[in-house]
């Protein structure tokens, strides 16, 4: 569905190729990157997928998924790639991974400091902030951000309390 927001209409668009657990929540991303929608589904309930939406052709491309799952992950897009990481106890949740639509690849760029999953994360000055979520089965307040330009994780002034499965946003 895609909502109009001139006409306060939703339209129908074609459905993505297959049933999937978790797009667009806490367990699946999403990105959009030169017009196009990226879907990164949650795998809870059973396979992953990746998937591209083109709206100008209305068309859903399949594809290759990162060697993670990230189920409650964070992400977000930089410089037209998608970035990932954490996960629940589906996988490696440290692992950072990013996706660059040009060559149609992930690669694994290290990890993120403790094994996360349910934070929330935004894109603000071309860098990665994930905020809250959970470490080791106990909520954190932990406020961490990746750089893309030195591939490194730096930690900036917590949540006053500690927070899971919530939203943030830039302004």
């Amino acid at each position: 569905q895609v909502y109009d927001p001139a006409k306060n209409v939703w339209i129908r668009k074609r459905d993505m190729p297959a049933a999937a657990a978790g797009a667009g929540s806490a367990s699946g991303l999403t990105g959009v990157i030169d017009g196009k929608l990226y879907v990164l589904t949650g795998c809870t309930d059973g396979p992953c997928f990746f998937y591209r939406y083109d709206p100008a052709t209305d068309q859903w491309t399949n594809l290759p998924i990162p060697t993670e799952p990230h189920v409650f992950g964070v992400g977000g897009v930089i410089q037209n790639k998608l970035y990932v990481a954490g996960s629940s106890s589906w996988g490696d949740g440290t692992k950072l991974e990013v996706y660059d639509p040009v060559p149609n690849q992930w690669t694994t760029l290290g990890h993120m400091p403790g094994n996360r999953d349910g934070g929330a994360s935004v894109v603000m000055g071309g860098r990665l902030h994930v905020i809250g979520g959970m470490i080791e089965g106990s909520e954190t307040r932990t406020h961490i951000v990746y750089d893309p330009a030195t591939n490194s994780w730096i930690t900036k002034a917590p949540l006053p309390g500690s927070a899971h499965a919530h939203a943030v946003a830039a302004k």
